[in-house]
């Protein structure tokens, strides 16, 4: 009876332990059905989704064998869970063979949309590749995606901003210890562990080493760097590989963000330059075919930089391009047109007078005797600016959060970054009209938050009766009087503009003149409301 009621207990354990490895990859199963659902919405079509009713069939026979968990049952049971383990493979296949359809840069899109996600989401989702592997040598794009989730896990989220930091390392190590737990067969030769992880480090070192990205590239540690990878076979699962590598991926992340930066003005710099150009000389077929090109380059280029999925050979191939332009559309310098002839003085000065008369519009200064009028509120606008991408469209750019509550219009944005590209943002003068005329454009952009700030604080006051020189009053009407300088400098522009036969962006600096009479005017009517009445009397 005793022997009985052992084995009874010995029989009972391995049925409750075979019940929990089911139940744990039918969980990992399902998570990754859901993840390809949604994937799919937002990819690709033509998924087939005709496994919702398998997984209810496993569902409800698991649910079965564990309510009927005993001894008296074993026989039954053990033939219901060679059942169930034949379809779960068999579902699980079907996944991994939709898998194969997920390009790796998907998995990275979908998770950069997402950027908050459960954590043990990805756990399933690794948890998943590993339950379902086949046995034979791992492809390399589902060590690219596995590669990916486990950085994920690894990571400490931030902002985008500053360097991406590595989490609690203990308890990572605890994670992937138990992931290798999940393949068979027992760990590798320490010696080479030690001897792939070393080299992993070394080129860890090699990239936080690099401070240029034509040398990043010309070097190939990227790319070297996945060969290395998918050439480890399961030494990647191992504890101390993926520690190592876990913590190269965010050397490497790191430093490419870091370069990026970096490259991303000169590089938006260079092909506006490259279009510009183009305006100014002839070309030939070829030269047209080769500006296509580019420009359908550039367009994919600005639509990886919205989805954050920039790629190292993204940045490489357009540089390459635009230093291969570059001579061609600029062979002689004597026969360009005279720039500085063709963009006349907008402020509608003569040649003559306008090197002694140019004005000081740099964001220290405002067009009065003051010269802090605006300086405040430029260098808010400047700020909000800085933190947006440059390769974004400049509408865009006007509806990010950051940006949307100063109410810009493209002509601004683009000015900002002309004056960026060319380093001149916080210059006092030089760079020609359009350089004047761009910093004129911020600071009536300034001007405009100013007046409206103003016009709200105004209202607020209960008692105008005293208008001494620090009343909201007093310092509204300087900021009206500054408004109204500047709305005659927005008409010599436009005027200066038509006549230059430039009638699209007459009409730009027509808005930007609109927008600030419309503040203007508002803020005119309540600071001088009194006067405005006496005259209105004495007129009737």
């Amino acid at each position: 009876m005793k022997v009985e009621d052992s084995m009874s207990v010995e029989q009972l354990n391995v049925l409750h332990r075979r019940y929990v490895s089911l139940s744990q990859r039918f969980r990992a199963a399902w998570v990754f059905h859901q993840f390809l659902q949604s994937l799919a919405k937002l990819f690709f079509e033509g998924f087939d989704d005709r496994y919702p009713a398998e997984f209810q069939h496993l569902y409800g026979r698991l649910k079965d064998i564990s309510q009927n968990l005993n001894a008296s049952e074993a026989g039954g049971l053990a033939n219901q869970m060679d059942a169930v383990d034949r379809q779960l493979r068999e579902l699980m296949g079907a996944l991994l063979a939709e898998d194969s359809r997920v390009d790796p840069s998907f998995l990275r899109q979908f998770f950069m949309r997402f950027r908050k996600y459960d954590e043990k989401i990805l756990m399933q989702l690794v948890r998943f590749y590993l339950y379902s592997h086949p046995g034979e040598a791992w492809q390399a794009d589902r060590i690219d995606k596995i590669d990916f989730l486990l950085s994920r896990m690894g990571e400490e989220e931030s902002d985008g901003k500053g360097p991406v930091r590595l989490r609690d390392r203990r308890r990572l190590e605890e994670v992937y210890r138990n992931l290798r737990s999940l393949l068979p067969g027992s760990p590798k030769d320490p010696e080479v562990v030690v001897k792939r992880r070393q080299r992993i480090q070394d080129l860890a070192e090699e990239v936080t080493a690099i401070d240029d990205l034509d040398k990043l590239n010309e070097e190939r540690l990227v790319q070297r760097y996945r060969t290395l990878k998918h050439s480890l076979g399961e030494l990647f699962f191992e504890p101390e590989m993926l520690m190592a590598m876990v913590e190269a991926n965010l050397a490497f992340k790191n430093k490419v963000r870091d370069l990026y930066s970096r490259e991303e003005r000169r590089i938006f710099t260079d092909y506006q330059q490259i279009f510009d150009l183009e305006r100014q000389v002839e070309t030939d077929a070829s030269m047209e075919s080769d500006l296509d090109q580019l420009r359908s380059e550039v367009e994919r280029f600005e639509e990886h930089l919205q989805r954050d999925d920039l790629r190292l050979d993204d940045l490489a191939h357009i540089r390459k391009r635009v230093r291969s332009l570059m001579p061609r559309l600029s062979p002689s310098q004597a026969e360009a047109p005279d720039l500085d002839a063709v963009a006349l003085d907008p402020f509608g000065r003569d040649e003559e007078d306008s090197a002694a008369a140019q004005p000081d519009l740099a964001p220290a200064e405002a067009v009065d005797d003051d010269g802090q009028w605006v300086a405040e509120h430029l260098e808010r606008l400047i700020e909000a600016l800085s933190g947006t991408t440059l390769g974004a469209p400049p509408k865009a750019v006007s509806l990010t959060p950051d940006v949307f509550h100063l109410a810009l219009e493209e002509r601004e944005v683009v000015a900002f970054r002309n004056l960026l590209q060319a380093d001149r943002l916080h210059a006092r003068s030089g760079g020609g009209g359009d350089a004047q005329m761009d910093r004129f454009i911020l600071r009536a952009a300034a001007l405009r938050q100013r007046l409206a700030e103003e016009l709200e604080r105004v209202r607020e006051t209960l008692d105008d009766t005293v208008v001494d020189g620090t009343s909201p009053v007093a310092i509204a009407r300087t900021s009206v009087r500054i408004a109204d300088e500047m709305l005659g400098r927005f008409e010599s522009i436009g005027r200066n503009l038509v006549r230059q036969g430039r009638a699209q962006e007459a009409r730009g600096v027509e808005l930007l003149k609109m927008r600030l009479m419309r503040e203007y005017v508002s803020l005119w009517l309540l600071v001088y409301r009194d006067g405005a009445s006496n005259s209105a009397a004495t007129e009737s």
